[in-house]
């Protein structure tokens, strides 16, 4: 099931883009003892973030970005808080 974040900082999906690919990296959710690899996909407005157990699409559209997290049996009963503190992170960001 997908979420979804509204953007209120960003102008439309290509500022709100660039904006969470320099403000939310590795490094970034790094702190949160979370390690991902990052692929950006330029053309298409989309990042994707792989990790241990999880794997994360981020689509970037006009008002709002798409948010889908796939997550492992284990983790599952976690979503709920992890999805929250996405698009907690996104918000202040887009």
């Amino acid at each position: 099931m997908s979420e979804y974040v509204a953007y209120s900082k960003a102008k439309n999906a290509e500022d709100a883009y660039k904006i969470v690919k320099t403000s939310i990296t590795p490094a970034t959710i790094e702190k949160f003892n979370v390690k991902a690899n990052f692929d950006y996909y330029d053309d298409s407005l989309t990042m994707v973030a792989k990790g241990n157990g999880f794997d994360l699409r981020m689509i970037f559209e006009d008002k709002e970005v798409t948010v889908d997290l796939d997550l492992s049996f284990m983790l599952k009963p976690f979503k709920g808080k992890v999805m929250e503190g996405i698009k907690k992170m996104l918000g202040r960001v887009v």
